[in-house]
């Protein structure tokens, strides 16, 4: 009788270890637990994977997780070249939230793709103001600015002595390609003068002329 029992002793926990290996207790047999999803809010996203709180194994989804944004707020204005713009702003309606969002000021853009303000000078006009057809999309307004008369028509530029011009006002100096005091083009500047090509007509000579002397001295000659 002692060795009858022994054995259904034997085969049960036999029995329990293979039920063990095959697996029927694994608490994931019938399949996974997970949490629920975090939801999201208006400013904070939700969660887009979770985790089965018995094992590891994961679940994803691909929608439905992004924060939502407020609701109920006062529509925002889109700044333009010449108008200051604004962001949303109010109470946000949606349940659980309540957040005053405050309004934000978004400058004007500015007029873009314009020609800038350049100063007049003794025989140029100038304009007051950046000028032309603004290249915004959605704008395309023409701008004229002011235009500045040329200071000293009459009298043209005074360089005597100097790489740029001397009369108040004026801006202007010479430049490489420029036509010199003498009426050539000039084609070397160094900190001491300018040289100017052929200065006189057909020839094809050169003439160094000196900033610290009137210009129209020639202080070297080169046939």
């Amino acid at each position: 009788m002692k060795n009858k029992i022994k054995l259904l002793g034997i085969i049960a926990i036999v029995a329990i270890i293979a039920a063990c290996d095959s697996g029927t207790n694994d608490p994931c047999a019938s399949g996974h637990t997970f949490p629920s999803w975090i939801a999201p809010s208006c400013t904070e996203n939700g969660n887009s994977v979770r985790t089965c709180i018995n094992c590891t194994q994961t679940d994803t989804r691909t929608t439905g997780y992004a924060a939502l944004g407020h609701e109920g707020l006062t529509p925002g204005v889109a700044a333009t070249c010449t108008e200051a713009g604004s962001s949303e702003s109010g109470n946000c309606t949606r349940p659980g939230c309540g957040q005053i969002v405050t309004e934000t000021v978004i400058p004007a853009l500015g007029h873009q793709g314009l020609t800038p303000a350049f100063a007049a000078t003794c025989t140029t006009a100038g304009n007051s103001q950046a000028s032309g057809t603004c290249s915004r999309p959605g704008c395309g307004q023409v701008i004229t600015g002011t235009v500045i008369p040329a200071l000293f028509p009459e009298l043209g530029h005074d360089h005597i002595g100097s790489l740029i011009c001397k009369r108040i006002g004026c801006n202007h100096q010479y430049a490489l390609g420029d036509l010199g005091p003498t009426g050539g083009r000039i084609f070397h500047i160094n900190p001491t003068g300018f040289t100017v090509q052929g200065y006189s007509a057909g020839t094809g000579a050169t003439a160094h002329l000196n900033f610290t002397d009137i210009p129209l001295i020639i202080l070297k000659l080169h046939q």
